[in-house]
């Protein structure tokens, strides 16, 4: 981002505005791990006479270690618990809490469909995201305003009001820093590569040179030896995947055809070829996991699209290998048109 990155203070004048002017209770939504943040909500809160409930696990926990260590300050009178919010009026609550990231299993996303066990929002309320999706995430808090928004709420969010600043250094500030360390070897972290290439373009500009700029990938690995720095042999990285009580290096083919079970289901198509004619003499198609299962239609229009497919091949030398692939593209790309999902499709060509 250009120019500088506005200051942390700027968000707690907003925040105060929008908290002491709501009509209702006001629904804070923030990283947990922002105590600072949390610090300004709470400060806010309290200088226009609401208490604060604090909602959502890491939530509960972060205030609770913040509070002891001194790190965050609020009289135990200031802070009530989610199952006493009835006692008070709605006007003078404000409700601090996790789900800024759209997780589905957060207090606001529970909150916003209605399934949190002591907590609800309400039309008159008001919703503050104090917080900037973190790239990936933009789906999942466009669905939680979209509930929020069925719900009837006002909802403000960093593009409505100051009520979020980056975290993260704007372009002059990572010019300054280059500026001061004057590095003679640069490698650029956090982020993806889109940051990391943006970042390491601001290098050149300050004059360090191509050669010893390095934008890697997890696992790379950067040998320094008598002041040299160069690339060095890759290490391991990623995922570990946990299947049972065992850890494994899984197969990445394994993993994509369990998520893609996961998603779309399995067709199992079983055709019988003559060995004479090469024509099918039957097919039978099964399948687990989809929407059309039942659809006795569909899967009779399958057949018969499995059935032109073998048919066309009978007037070829074509071998069984290729006449199961066949089957596999055309049934999938029938499936495909007909239903909008791709489930695994496997055939079984035998001959008799």
């Amino acid at each position: 981002m250009p120019g500088f990155t506005a200051s942390e203070a700027a968000v707690g004048p907003s925040l105060r505005h929008i908290i002491k002017n709501a009509p209702g209770r006001v629904v804070v939504a923030s990283f947990a791990s922002h105590i600072h943040r949390l610090q300004q909500i709470c400060d806010a809160s309290v200088a226009v006479g609401r208490k604060v409930v604090v909602t959502g696990r890491s939530m509960i926990t972060n205030t609770r270690v913040a509070r002891e260590l001194g790190y965050l300050h609020i009289d135990d009178k200031d802070i009530i618990d989610a199952f006493d919010v009835d006692e008070l009026p709605d006007n003078k609550i404000v409700v601090l809490c996790t789900g800024s990231q759209g997780e589905p299993l957060s207090a606001l996303s529970r909150m916003a469909n209605g399934e949190h066990r002591s907590l609800s929002i309400s039309k008159n309320d008001t919703v503050i995201i104090s917080a900037t999706p973190v790239p990936g995430n933009e789906k999942s808090v466009a669905g939680i305003v979209n509930a929020l928004s069925k719900v009837g709420c006002d909802i403000y969010d960093k593009s409505r009001a100051l009520v979020h600043v980056s975290g993260h250094g704007s372009q002059e500030e990572l010019k300054l820093m280059l500026a001061m360390v004057h590095p003679t070897y640069f490698m650029p972290v956090h982020g993806e590569a889109v940051h990391l290439r943006a970042h390491a373009q601001l290098a050149r500009e300050m004059g360090i040179p191509q050669q010893n700029i390095f934008v890697v990938d997890n696992g790379d690995a950067l040998e320094m030896r008598n002041g040299k720095v160069r690339i060095g042999q890759p290490v391991d990285s990623g995922v570990v995947y946990v299947d049972g009580l065992s850890v494994t290096d899984a197969d990445p083919v394994v993993l994509r055809d369990r998520q893609k079970l996961s998603q779309d289901g399995i067709v199992t198509c079983v055709v019988t070829v003559s060995h004479r004619s090469h024509k099918a003499r039957g097919i039978e198609i099964y399948s687990r996991g989809v929407s059309f299962a039942n659809d006795e239609e569909l899967s009779a229009d399958a057949q018969e699209v499995v059935r032109n497919r073998v048919d066309k091949s009978s007037n070829t030398d074509v071998g069984i290998d290729q006449l199961r692939k066949g089957v596999r593209n055309s049934l999938s790309n029938f499936l495909w048109n007909r239903t909008h999902t791709r489930p695994m499709v496997i055939p079984v060509v035998m001959e008799v």
